[in-house]
């Protein structure tokens, strides 16, 4: 499987890169990583990684305009992006085997030789605002980001990805210019490939990844080191909520959050994985059968984690009608944050039994299998692997063994240990107070 062939390194100018070959499909998909997001951002660069994810699209000295790079796209690709995250911001593209030399100068001339015009920007800023007026008019986007700010609160991790109102709009070319040439350069980015690129065999590979950054950056050595933020991160040990009311939604959002395990910890996060699965992972999950079947509640019930370097969380989400949060308003038994708890209670105390362990299970590794015939996929799990330096690196054949030997015990452990109610942050955007809602807390769980 992919766990043998693959072939990594990193070049004299810092740049990290990892191919993982897969000959039997006809595609494949490249990944360029920046080590920089959100996390990384004071009050006077707020927003500068996200927005610089936009920014690339508009133009280099080579295609000086936001339609040329379009155009290209479309004419090489079957799809291509861009994301960012508190800690990484992702620029990516899947074409044809005979494309790959082409969408590589494509790719990476866009993030390397943007030119940030003026006038581009004052324009993005109105698409920016527009995004984040969609995100905050999105009571569950909204609530989200609440909740992620109380749990992290003052820490890095806790800031919004996009901004706010007021860093959008004052956003200035030379300050977002002189963040783009700290943080875009190769000693700070990790290239992956997974998939077909036809006769590009290694040394070739490596000749096109110094073609494309050693004679631009040939001052930047790999002694460059990520300034990332080192404040200390204290995990909460009370219950916090992140309430906010809405009168006139449609729909009641709810968060319920806990702070877990950090990214390095494969083995636990195996543990939480099976865990999640079982919470609300599937129309067989608690949480589903609980709030969608018998409650008819909700359409959709989530449980999953995000982990970072310094911690993770772990969350669940639903949306229910506006009026149901704490009673049914239909059926006059539970609402949807009540119906949350108690489920947490019931496993808490009795723990997950050895049905729905083993039905978890068999769907991860199933799903994993899977993961092979997804080649972004494959390039951005990997990316992320050699970016943050897993040592050893945990190979997806990997995972799913680990997978495969979660026990019973494990997981009830892994439960305890993370899920306490002490230390939960709920949120909620919806019809309700937060008197409301600390005053039924009080009265049934706390």
């Amino acid at each position: 499987m992919y766990k043998s062939k693959q072939i990594a390194g990193k070049i004299k100018n810092g740049l990290k890169y990892i191919y993982i070959p897969n000959n039997s499909i006809y595609t494949f998909s490249l990944v360029i990583a920046f080590k920089v997001g959100g996390r990384d951002e004071t009050d006077s660069d707020f927003g500068y990684s996200h927005l610089l994810e936009h920014m690339l699209f508009k133009g280099t000295t080579k295609r000086p305009t936001a339609q040329d790079i379009s155009e290209e796209f479309e004419q090489l690709s079957g799809s291509h992006n861009a994301s960012t995250s508190q800690h990484i911001t992702n620029y990516y593209i899947k074409a044809p085997k005979e494309n790959f030399e082409k969408c590589m100068d494509l790719l990476f001339d866009m993030v390397f030789n943007s030119i940030i015009r003026v006038e581009d920007l004052e324009m993005e800023k109105k698409v920016v605002i527009e995004e984040f007026n969609r995100m905050r008019d999105n009571p569950s986007a909204a609530c989200i980001e609440n909740t992620i700010k109380e749990v992290f609160q003052d820490h890095p991790l806790g800031q919004s990805v996009i901004g706010d109102r007021e860093s959008i709009m004052a956003f200035d070319r030379n300050k977002v210019y002189d963040y783009y040439k700290k943080f875009y350069n190769p000693a700070n980015a990790t290239v992956s490939i997974a998939g077909n690129i036809g006769k590009v065999g290694r040394d070739k590979l490596r000749a096109l990844l110094n073609k494309y950054t050693s004679k631009k950056f040939a001052d930047i050595t790999s002694k460059y080191v990520n300034p990332i933020k080192t404040q200390a991160l204290t995990l909460q040990i009370t219950p916090r909520l992140a309430i906010e009311p809405r009168t006139t939604a449609q729909q009641c959002a709810i968060i319920v959050a806990f702070p877990c395990m950090k990214q390095y910890d494969i083995k636990q996060i195996c543990h939480m994985q099976v865990l999640e699965k079982i919470l609300g992972g599937g129309l067989s999950s608690r949480l589903v059968v609980a709030i969608r079947v018998n409650a008819g509640l909700a359409y959709n019930v989530d449980a999953d984690s995000i982990f970072f370097e310094d911690a993770g969380t772990f969350v669940i989400s639903t949306a229910v009608e506006k009026d149901s949060l704490l009673v049914n308003k239909n059926s006059g038994g539970d609402g949807g944050l009540t119906i949350i708890l108690s489920e947490l209670e019931k496993v808490l105390q009795d723990g997950v039994t050895q049905d729905e362990l083993d039905r978890a299970k068999m769907n991860i590794v199933n799903k994993l299998s899977m993961a092979y015939e997804d080649t972004h996929a494959i390039a951005l799990y990997y990316n992320e692997q050699v970016m943050m330096k897993y040592k050893p690196r945990c190979n997806i054949s990997d995972f799913i063994e680990c997978i495969k030997k979660v026990t019973l015990k494990q997981v009830n452990d892994i439960a305890r240990k993370y899920l306490s109610l002490d230390k939960m942050t709920i949120g909620v955007v919806g019809n309700y107070t937060q008197d409301q809602i600390i005053d039924y807390l009080k009265q049934h769980f706390l």
